[in-house]
């Protein structure tokens, strides 16, 4: 996804520098919100080391990052640029109907939502919106009411596959002889 547009062309911020093709974090603000993510592709200036990112691109990443703003309060966001552009190889197995867990050690956070916790296990609907994997649906509270589920998009890096009760191995009784 690197493009070379920009490269050699003269720094439209110092007007001295050429840009050169180099790794650099993209910021978006939004009222008092800042998501920051790194290592996306861009150019720097040789000489006022002015970062910029050709416009396509700055206009995808923007446009990602506004749903994410919408389901979230927190205040800052940091993203790594591969969590935008998963090749569809790197989709891992969960199907629809898999149940999930949310991996403990996972700051909620990253969750966009204060009533997720780690540990909390939900069925997978169908694939989510990028950067997010899979649409997934929480159930909360013991009632089976329709307002007590929420449903999501999460990273799959925040999810591991809880083994359903007929794939673990059969456990032995062992009878003891009374004598």
């Amino acid at each position: 996804m690197k493009t070379t547009k920009l490269q050699g062309s003269i720094c439209t911020v110092c007007k001295i520098g050429k840009l050169s093709a180099d790794e650099e974090t993209f910021n978006v603000k939004r009222d008092n919100q800042l998501m920051m993510i790194q290592h996306v592709p861009g150019f720097v200036c040789s000489a006022c080391t002015c970062a910029c990112f050709d416009e396509a691109m700055s206009r995808d990443l923007i446009k990602m990052t506004e749903a994410m703003f919408a389901k979230s309060h927190c205040h800052t966001f940091i993203f790594q640029f591969s969590d935008f552009i998963r090749p569809d190889k790197d989709v891992p197995e969960y199907g629809i109907f898999d149940l999930v867990r949310i991996q403990e050690g996972v700051d909620t956070w990253d969750f966009y939502d204060e009533d997720l916790e780690p540990g909390m296990e939900g069925t997978v609907l169908g694939k989510g919106e990028k950067p997010f994997d899979y649409l997934v649906e929480f159930r909360l509270g013991s009632g089976m009411q329709v307002g007590n589920f929420l449903r999501v998009d999460i990273d799959r890096d925040d999810l591991e596959l809880v083994r359903r009760v007929g794939e673990q191995p059969a456990k032995r009784n062992r009878a003891k002889a009374k004598c």
